[in-house]
């Protein structure tokens, strides 16, 4: 792993960060860079000063952090990302990404928002989370969450998305 993207600073999406850098720190060919927006990147080191103080001095140029800004591609390897915003209790992005003739869209944590089927306009690969059932919908919502009706909508609306998978090589 070279390249880590991170799409907000809930603890279940940062969490496993401390321990992937301490499993990092003893090996010393391999690097990682972080690509995040600036409010979860200033997040994220805010976490890792608590839990594992001095990693990037560890880890020294091997650590590097990569602002997103959402709508503007940054290339990861020989992918191109591009992040866009989404509808979650914090500040959030998902990711539309082309590698080749193939691209996928992660619509991350996120109520239903027209973002999400802007970007997964003719993606060849569609990942959307999903809180929960209709029945659980009003909840969903609140903690900035889709159903999983809601995110079907999203694979039958307006978006052709192909089913073959062997295009990808992420």
């Amino acid at each position: 792993m070279r390249h880590l993207f991170v799409t907000h600073s809930h603890f279940d999406h940062v969490g496993g960060l401390a321990p992937l850098l301490t499993a990092l720190a003893t090996s010393p060919e391999t690097s990682l860079t972080v690509h995040a927006t600036p409010q979860t990147l200033g997040a994220l080191r805010d976490l890792l000063s608590l839990t594992i103080p001095g990693v990037a001095d560890w880890l020294g140029d091997r650590l590097r952090w990569a602002e997103l800004i959402p709508g503007k591609p940054s290339i990861a390897g020989n992918a191109e990302v591009t992040p866009f915003l989404v509808d979650h209790s914090v500040e959030c992005v998902g990711f539309r990404l082309k590698q080749g003739g193939s691209t996928m869209v992660h619509a991350a944590d996120t109520r239903p928002c027209p973002n999400v089927v802007e970007y997964a306009r003719d993606a060849d690969l569609l990942l959307h989370e999903a809180y929960g059932l209709e029945d659980v919908a009003k909840q969903a919502h609140a903690f900035g969450h889709s159903t999983a009706a809601e995110a079907q909508a999203v694979f039958d609306g307006p978006v052709e998305v192909s089913r073959d998978l062997d295009a990808f090589d992420f």
